[in-house]
């Protein structure tokens, strides 16, 4: 029999019907586990956040990558027995598209585990457009749990930035608690190149006397800003002293970047209102790591002030105590100048500054000339600027220029000299540290001992230290015969 062209087709169709009717069942199931994701999927690609493995990984990036098809098992995950099983779902719904993705997501901020709720909260930050996203990081405001609360401040600093009124709202909601401030001001601290909150959204704040928002202030990018600060310095500070409000306000003032920030405050440190130039030149101490051009002219001409108040604040901003002497050059010839002011809250505030001008101090007899001071507190003060002197200045017989203080008839000097050359132990001058230990009173004299124990020396200071121990013990009582 001779077969034609028409009855090979159907010979062939009909033997591929069988063969499917034969195979089927077999390969079928195979086909939908590897190309259309499951609840088995899902488990194998949870597995990657705690045991990664080829398989996991491949499971996991092929339901990420997959497109609206696997919405639906995602979503039915959510809703599953183990909140592992429940979180991995949620993180992977944020690649969906699908306006499902968002239902099942808001829905999981509500779980009763926590750490589902902070992935939801933080997996909702991919849907910024949907004006219900900053309605549910509002209501993680009132979580139980801290983490969620901070996922959700996090997600409303970021829809801020994009010009959000709404999340300004929230934000603002959390002056009202001192926890979420805590959480939202080390937020900011982070953030500091959004504007994540206005001026106008602080101003009610500040007027009320709120110190964080008046903190934050030093962020806002509005000009305005200097007015505000201005005003409440102004209002909260007057002869009979200075509200932390005012301080507060002074700080944010000189660090804002603001240009006419900085030129308020450089106008009120010259003030004729003597009050007003002793709170802006005490913050200006804390401003890193240094004031405009401005102020920094501003604080050296209050050097020459007729308050010494004021005085000693400038001393104190002029010279970065904490910086090795990082501080306005031109200020030093004043500075040490006014050693010998006769006002002893600025030679209190001179010498302690002096001593990082190590470079700049023609000899050490400057700060020396100071140890017959009448005033105990200025030779307190000594010890301080001796010890920044001695650590600027270095080598093995740093702990020399302490040497002289230590006939200072007041104990607390010679006990704060004594701790400070305790910490300076030199390795190389073992002689110095004895002679020290031998001036030394109890219960410095055994602790400078004990450090010297542990030094390198020859017979002679050793004979020397052995010496200084058997004065220390007491003899022993005499035995009956």
């Amino acid at each position: 029999m001779i077969l034609t062209w028409g009855s090979l087709v159907i010979l062939f169709g009909l033997l591929s019907i069988v063969l499917l009717w034969r195979w089927l069942p077999h390969w079928a199931p195979t086909f939908t586990s590897r190309y259309a994701p499951s609840a088995d999927m899902v488990l194998r690609a949870m597995a990657h956040f705690g045991h990664p493995s080829e398989e996991s990984l491949d499971a996991f990036n092929r339901l990420r990558n997959m497109g609206g098809g696997a919405t639906t098992p995602l979503i039915h995950a959510v809703n599953h027995p183990s909140p592992d099983i429940r979180r991995t779902a949620i993180h992977l719904l944020a690649y969906r598209k699908d306006p499902r993705s968002f239902d099942a997501i808001a829905q999981a901020t509500q779980d009763r585990e926590w750490l589902v709720r902070y992935m939801a909260i933080e997996t909702l930050e991919n849907f910024p457009d949907d004006p219900r996203t900053t309605a549910h990081f509002g209501q993680a405001l009132e979580d139980k749990n801290e983490s969620v609360q901070q996922a959700a401040i996090w997600g409303l600093v970021h829809l801020s930035a994009q010009g959000n009124p709404e999340a300004r709202t929230h934000l603002i909601r959390c002056f009202e608690d001192q926890s979420l401030t805590g959480t939202l001001m080390g937020i900011l601290n982070e953030e500091v190149d959004y504007p994540v909150l206005l001026l106008e959204d602080l101003d009610a704040l500040m007027v009320k006397g709120n110190l964080d928002a008046i903190y934050l202030a030093e962020y806002c990018r509005n000009p305005r800003t200097a007015d505000v600060l201005a005003r409440i310095i102004t209002e909260q500070t007057s002869a009979n002293g200075t509200t932390e409000i005012a301080r507060t306000a002074a700080q944010s003032l000189l660090r804002s970047q603001v240009p006419e920030c900085q030129s308020v405050a450089a106008t009120m440190i010259e003030s004729d209102v003597v009050h007003l130039r002793r709170v802006l030149s005490a913050a200006a101490n804390s401003v890193f790591p240094k004031p405009s051009p401005y102020v920094q002219a501003a604080l050296v001409r209050r050097l020459q002030d007729d308050d010494p108040a004021v005085i000693a604040a400038a001393i104190e901003a002029c010279v970065d105590s904490t910086n090795g002497g990082n501080g306005f050059v031109e200020a030093y010839p004043r500075i040490i100048e006014l050693l010998a002011h006769p006002e002893p809250v600025v030679r209190r505030a001179a010498v302690r500054c002096t001593g990082n001008l190590t470079g700049h101090l023609p000899d050490v007899r400057l700060l020396h000339q100071l140890l017959s001071d009448s005033d105990e507190s200025v030779r307190l003060n000594l010890v301080h600027g001796l010890e920044w002197y001695a650590i600027n200045r270095g080598g093995p017989d740093r702990v020399t220029v302490f040497l002289p203080i230590l006939a200072d008839p007041a104990p607390a000097v010679l006990e704060r000299a004594l701790n400070i050359l305790q910490d300076f132990h030199a390795e190389n001058d073992v002689d110095t540290m004895i002679f020290v230990c031998s001036t030394a009173k109890e219960p410095l004299k055994s602790r400078l001992l004990l450090h010297l124990a542990a030094s390198t020396m020859n017979e002679q200071q050793q004979g020397q230290l052995d010496q200084l121990r058997n004065d220390l013990t007491p003899p022993a009582p005499p035995t009956d015969q």
